[in-house]
C-alpha cells in the first residue's frame, strides 16, 4: 500500500521515493471491523477502506474517521472505491448501488439517477482516460457516468444476467 504524498508517523510511512511500511489496523485502533473488502489512496494520501458489514472509513496515518453514520451510505456492505479525476470518490455498495463523495456531501445514486432501483451491487468502478466513469456490477451489466448522465450498456443477450467483476 503507498500513496502519491508523503506521510510520516510512528506508525506508518507512505513514500513516493519506494520506501513502504506494512501494517495492520485492528478494531483496537478504531477500525470496528476485521472484513475489509476494499481499499483506495486517494490524491491526498489519504487511505480510504471499506467494510463488508460495517461501513465506510478514511485513514490519514494517525487518525480512523468512520462516515458509517452517513445516510447516504444506508447499505453499509462497501464493495469498491476509486476516485476520479476531478476529485470525486465514488463508493459501490452491495445492495444499495452507488454513492459518490466531493469531499463534503455524499450523493446517493438510484432509479432517479438513471441506475436500476435498490438491489444494484456495483463491482468495480474505473475512470477512462476520457474522464468517463464506469461501473461494473453483479448481473446487471454495465453503466457509464459521463457529464452527469448514466447510460446503461447491454449485450446481446439482453440488459441483465451478466455480471462485471473488473475494468480496467
Amino acid at each position: 500500500v503507498g500513496s502519491p504524498k508523503e506521510i510520516v508517523s510512528e506508525k506508518m510511512h507512505f513514500s513516493e521515493k519506494g520506501s513502504y511500511a506494512f501494517r495492520f489496523l485492528t478494531p483496537e485502533e478504531n477500525l470496528p471491523t476485521n472484513s475489509i473488502w476494499s481499499v483506495h489512496c486517494d490524491a491526498n494520501g489519504l487511505m480510504w477502506m471499506g467494510g463488508g458489514s460495517s461501513g465506510l472509513y478514511s485513514f490519514d496515518g494517525l487518525v480512523i474517521t468512520d462516515y458509517s453514520h452517513i445516510p447516504s451510505l444506508s447499505d453499509k456492505l462497501i464493495t469498491t472505491i476509486t476516485s476520479s479525476s476531478d476529485g470525486m470518490m465514488w463508493i459501490g455498495t452491495r445492495g444499495h448501488g452507488l454513492v459518490r463523495f466531493d469531499g463534503s456531501n455524499f450523493t446517493e445514486f438510484s432509479d432517479k439517477s438513471g441506475l436500476p432501483g435498490e438491489r444494484l451491487k456495483v463491482l468495480c468502478i474505473h475512470e477512462d482516460v476520457q474522464g468517463r466513469v464506469w461501473f461494473g456490477t453483479q448481473k446487471q451489466g454495465v453503466f457509464c457516468f459521463e457529464d452527469g448522465v448514466f447510460t446503461h450498456y447491454t449485450s446481446l443477450f439482453g440488459p441483465y444476467g451478466y455480471t462485471i467483476n473488473a475494468i480496467g
